[in-house]
């Protein structure tokens, strides 16, 4: 018996779809605009702007609201799309605006986009994530005491398709947009003093960088530390604690894990290189 589904299925699918098509649509506009002009736009994506616009509707007595923070530690420097500032901790959140399907595991450093037969490498958002909180940890020496309650959010919008794999709990930290506002709802006890959420607030917005030359520098600093966690690869060197990566075999065949297991349990698949 073939199955029935329910006509909300279809019109759900068919919203997805004209969504789709009308930001591919708006991009090509946006681009053909760029090259009529001769300029370059580095502001936040459609994806950003969405997530941007649904952390409006956090009571704003409670929550700050930061977007598009650019910082600069020495000579290393990040974006970060959103941070959430409140009395429940802080939320340092991601937004993917991906198309296609995205294949990753929890810990594996490379997940896979694929759009038709094309196929891509992505750097796992949830780990570059991670990096985000350390690096403002580093950044803000006030934060280390509060270091447990810095939540990271991972979002993908809905041009993308997730197929991660059967051991990563989703709902842990990777969500899609209209679960973001529950999710940081969902922590209620009281770690930080007003006065302190205004203080670490302060402190990040005067740290924020408003330079157009400095997404260019930051592009230099992403390559190069590409280039060097390859080289960590191509040796044998776990990225993440200088560990030796040996070869192990798991349930979905044989993969890279870091010999510090279980201090560190960074993995890669034997094809990421």
């Amino acid at each position: 018996i073939p199955q029935v589904r329910p006509l909300s299925y279809y019109f759900q699918r068919h919203i997805v779809h004209m969504f789709s098509r009308l930001k591919k649509i708006v991009k090509a506009f946006c681009k053909a605009i760029q090259r009529f002009f001769d300029f370059s736009w580095n502001g936040p994506n459609l994806g950003e702007i969405s997530v941007a616009c649904r952390l409006k509707n956090l009571d704003v007595k409670l929550y700050t609201v930061l977007n598009d923070v650019r910082l600069q530690n020495h000579n290393r420097t990040t974006q970060i799309d959103h941070i959430v500032v409140s009395p429940y901790g802080l939320f340092v959140i991601e937004t993917k605006d991906y198309s296609g399907k995205i294949y990753g595991g929890y810990d594996s450093q490379i997940w896979k986009q694929y759009i038709g037969h094309e196929s891509y490498r992505i750097y796992n958002p949830r780990l570059q994530n991670l990096g985000h909180i350390k690096f403002l940890i580093e950044k803000f020496p006030q934060l280390q005491k509060y270091s447990s309650h810095i939540h990271s959010i991972v979002v993908f919008t809905y041009s993308s398709e997730l197929k991660l794999r059967s051991d990563y709990n989703a709902e842990i930290d990777v969500m899609r947009p209209n679960n973001i506002l529950w999710h940081i709802k969902t922590f209620t006890e009281e770690i930080i003093t007003q006065e302190e959420c205004n203080a670490i607030a302060d402190a990040i917005r005067n740290a924020n960088i408003d330079d157009p030359e400095w997404l260019s520098q930051h592009k230099v600093n992403v390559t190069k530390a590409a280039n060097l966690n390859r080289a960590k690869l191509l040796n044998d060197v776990c990225p993440r604690c200088g560990g030796k990566l040996v070869e192990r075999a798991g349930r979905y065949g044989n993969f890279y894990g870091c010999s510090n297991y279980p201090n560190c349990r960074f993995t890669r698949n034997k094809w990421e290189l």
